[in-house]
């Protein structure tokens, strides 16, 4: 793949490459591609609350032109969920001319390639997927606020999988200090030796979302990070907890179909 020629760069890495199964979360994402050199390219942009921001966890050094949009290239790809992928960074040279330092090198893009697997399907041990947090629901609020400085952040990343790209509105950095409106999308890709995980919610109520090869998990657990259960899988509980970790359905909105669900009906 050119990746010089889509994105015109001057340099690119490539972080990672592999055969991958293609969830779902991410395929209802993949709509009207703009074609470039003939190549179809995906935007996968979180402008929840109509301001974009590029402070994110794979922008440490909160560089002011850093893409905020994850990309997705595609050359010959038909939709087929199981497909060839790399995750690639592209570079573009910009001259510094307040420093009058001659030109340097700054990240013009930054996602994923799809090309159809060549020959008999292989075996596949990864998985790219999208996982989607909003915190500016009033649950989560509310879950925030009560505890105080000290409480637990409605959002914490313990695993990013293989490798991932993010996309935020309104300064969503991972860490989702005190700003009660913010919202950020996660693409990656996770395998069972290196699972996406997060965890959301209180210090008193948090559930942990996983992501392997197989597809996500949604496990209700302790203050102290302990498993303490899951729903059956293909229940509908596990549907909506599925929901949840797709960024489908708010916190609100699982709070209250679980309640019905259970049989105690809304609060």
């Amino acid at each position: 793949m050119d990746y010089r020629r889509i994105f015109e760069a001057s340099d690119i890495d490539v972080l990672w490459s592999g055969t991958v199964r293609l969830d779902r979360s991410l395929a209802d994402c993949l709509r009207a591609p703009t074609i470039r050199d003939g190549y179809s390219v995906y935007a996968v942009r979180d402008s929840t609350y109509g301001r974009e921001n590029n402070v994110q966890f794979d922008n440490p050094g909160s560089l002011k032109k850093f893409p905020n949009t994850v990309t997705v290239v595609a050359e010959g790809w038909d939709g087929a969920e199981s497909l060839q992928c790399s995750a690639f960074v592209a570079y573009g040279d910009a001259r510094d001319c307040l420093l009058r330092r001659g030109t340097k090198r700054e990240v013009i893009a930054k996602g994923f390639t799809f090309e159809p697997l060549s020959g008999v399907e292989e075996d596949i041990h990864s998985r790219i997927a999208k996982f989607q947090f909003d915190n500016g629901s009033s649950a989560n609020e509310a879950a925030y606020h009560l505890g105080g400085i000290g409480a637990t952040p409605p959002l914490e990343m313990e695993s990013l999988g293989c490798v991932a790209f993010a996309s935020g509105s309104d300064g969503s950095s991972v860490t989702f200090a005190r700003d009660p409106k913010r919202s950020v999308t996660v693409v990656f890709v996770a395998s069972d030796r290196k699972p996406f995980v997060a965890r959301i919610g209180s210090a008193d109520s948090r559930k942990q979302v996983t992501c392997r090869c197989s597809g996500f998990v949604v496990e209700e657990i302790d203050p102290a990070g302990h498993d303490v259960g899951k729903a059956t899988p293909g229940g509908p509980l596990d549907t909506l907890n599925i929901r949840l970790a797709k960024g489908e359905i708010t916190v609100q909105e699982y709070e209250g179909m679980r309640r019905v669900m259970e049989g105690s009906g809304p609060s």
